[in-house]
């Protein structure tokens, strides 16, 4: 349902949205581990990387007691790290490189192995490493948060909004490079200049046309409105020049960079219309995502897809299938064990507190009711108050309703007068 565009609507039935608030509900206590989990690993890695890595000053022993428990920290979060993607990989070999956050944890894992284990490497080596392990770190945390239901919203126009400037701009790429092309052959230094700047080794500047890379990328800065005239050189061919620059301020700034913003603009007003629908379907990913973890049955085998492999290896059973379905694993089964009758009963009247009916140890059913004070107490407010309104509307008469059903009643008065006149008006023609 969450593929196809046509059956999306109906993921806001509530019978559909209390059975995946049940089901987020006995999983999300996984959910919450790795996130808290991944917390602490991005804590201990950003404290040991400001404070102690490439730091090469002297500190007090209480900087560098946080230094030793972060770097112990640091070590122990990449081990469990490493232990999960491995465990993912082996689950899911197929899908496991299809993700973009798989390949950018891989990334990060390799960067922060660097950073543990390779202490003495040189200065300038440290700061990148450091710069690269930062932005992988923080983006993966942001696109882990997003994945709870109530930010899905922003992750979602994020993702929209960055694939759809993308694709804009790959278009009017073309534009810019001739822009940046047309800068560099207009304001580089010429054989004159060059003298000039040998004869004056004093008035150095930097020129960012000298080179294509160069102009390129101050071609791209100056689609922000970042101009910089005044280091511009326009005296060499003052007229041209200025006529390129300002079709460029005109075409480049203010058209194509409002162009963008209105875009944005109508993206992310579409997804915050269907904020809620996307609710559930991030909801409905993220429990699929876990359930094909753990519950998966094709775990025989994990690695007989890799062909390139000794048989030997590829029959080798890593993952037995029962594995996955015993305890702990077991308590996240919505049915039979949570549902042994496959239904709940809801009281609205007690702040919605959901009851589940079971069975007695007998084969007679009996009146007892599990609360469940220890899982699911309550039923989400939104999904009782959409129950509600559809019960009501079945209830409920409307008035085209009402006008239809006097309507009909007028009809058959009158076809029964009808019906009464014939025979009258038999009884008199008969002698």
């Amino acid at each position: 349902m969450t593929r196809n565009e046509e059956l999306m609507p109906l993921l806001k039935h509530p019978v559909i949205t209390s059975f995946v608030y049940l089901k987020w509900d006995r999983i999300s206590s996984l959910f919450y581990s790795n996130i808290t989990f991944y917390s602490l690993l991005w804590l201990c890695l950003m404290f040991y990387i400001v404070l102690g890595y490439g730091v090469n000053k002297q500190h007090s022993k209480f900087v560098e007691a946080i230094n030793i428990l972060t770097y112990v920290g640091t070590c122990i979060g990449l081990i469990l790290l490493i232990i999960r993607e491995i465990f993912q990989l082996l689950v899911l070999p197929t899908r496991y490189f299809k993700s973009t956050e798989n390949l950018m944890e891989i990334a990060l894992i390799c960067v922060m192995t660097a950073i543990v284990c390779n202490n003495s490497a040189s200065e300038s080596t440290k700061q990148q490493l450091s710069a690269i392990a930062i932005l992988l770190s923080s983006v993966e945390l942001v696109l882990l948060i997003g994945q709870f239901p109530t930010f899905s919203t922003n992750i979602v126009m994020l993702r929209t909004v960055s694939w759809n400037f993308f694709k804009f701009l790959l278009w009017y790429c073309i534009l810019i490079i001739a822009f940046a092309l047309s800068f560099y052959i207009l304001f580089r230094r010429g054989e004159k200049q060059e003298d000039q700047k040998v004869s004056n080794p004093g008035q150095e500047e930097e020129e960012f046309f000298e080179d294509l890379g160069r102009s390129l990328f101050k071609t791209i800065i100056m689609m922000t409105g970042e101009f910089d005239a005044g280091s511009i050189k326009f005296s060499t061919f003052p007229v041209t020049s200025h006529i390129i620059f300002i079709l460029f301020v005109f075409m480049v700034p203010i058209v194509l960079f409002n162009l963008l913003n209105g875009l944005a603009v109508s993206d992310t007003q579409a997804i915050r219309a269907d904020a809620e629908l996307l609710g559930h379907i991030s909801r409905i990913k993220l429990i699929s995502h876990y359930e094909s973890v753990l519950f998966v049955k094709k775990y025989a085998h994990p690695l007989k897809r890799c062909s390139w492999l000794p048989s030997s290896l590829q029959e080798l059973k890593i993952i037995k299938p029962h594995m996955m379905c015993i305890k702990p694993w077991r308590i996240f089964l919505l049915f039979p064990d949570y549902l042994p009758k496959y239904e709940i009963t809801v009281k609205p009247n007690q702040d919605n507190r959901i009851v589940i009916p079971s069975y007695w140890k007998s084969d007679i059913e009996f009146s007892k009711s599990c609360y469940i004070g220890q899982c699911t107490s309550y039923l989400d407010r939104d999904i009782v108050k959409n129950a509600k309104m559809i019960i009501n509307k079945r209830t409920c008469v409307s008035e085209f309703d009402e006008i239809k059903h006097t309507l009909s009643k007028f009809e058959t008065k009158i076809l029964n007068m009808e019906n009464t006149l014939k025979k009258f008006l038999e009884k008199l023609e008969t002698p």
